[in-house]
């Protein structure tokens, strides 16, 4: 599964909010999946207060080999990429739905309420482009 995960509540950088792509994948270290920042030129450290243009994509590996691929833009330019991973060793997994997950983080409960819009949410095949986002 791979997904946008954005620690709006936990970890911030110069008061920008890292996001980034957490996944279960064959190769894991531990029981936990591997978290992969978008860190090109620090595409995926978001402003509050921003409207920002999101697109990923994923394709599964090969069975057995490390050729399954994530990719993330933000506006439009790339933000993360990583091309070797080993998400399965059978052909019975599939990409079969999208689980869109915010998370806030640890056993500790929010202090106060946090809030994230989200608008034009669009899952597709093939690329569309990027929409054109609020400013």
């Amino acid at each position: 599964m791979a997904g946008l995960r954005v620690d709006l509540f936990l970890t911030r950088k110069d008061g920008k909010t890292p996001i980034g792509f957490y996944r279960y994948h064959a190769d894991m270290k531990g029981k936990y999946g591997s978290h992969w920042r978008w860190e090109i030129e620090d595409r995926g450290l978001l402003e509050n207060n921003h409207w920002y243009g999101i697109e990923q994509y994923a394709k599964m590996n090969t069975p057995g080999k490390n050729d399954g691929t994530l990719r993330a833009w933000v506006d439009g330019k790339p933000a993360f990429a990583k091309v070797d991973i080993r998400m399965r060793d059978t052909d019975k997994l599939k990409i079969e739905l999208i689980w869109f997950n915010l998370y806030h983080g640890g056993s500790k409960a929010a202090e106060k309420d946090h809030h994230i819009y989200l608008d034009d949410v669009v899952i597709s095949r093939k690329p569309i482009g990027m929409v054109k986002v609020r400013k």
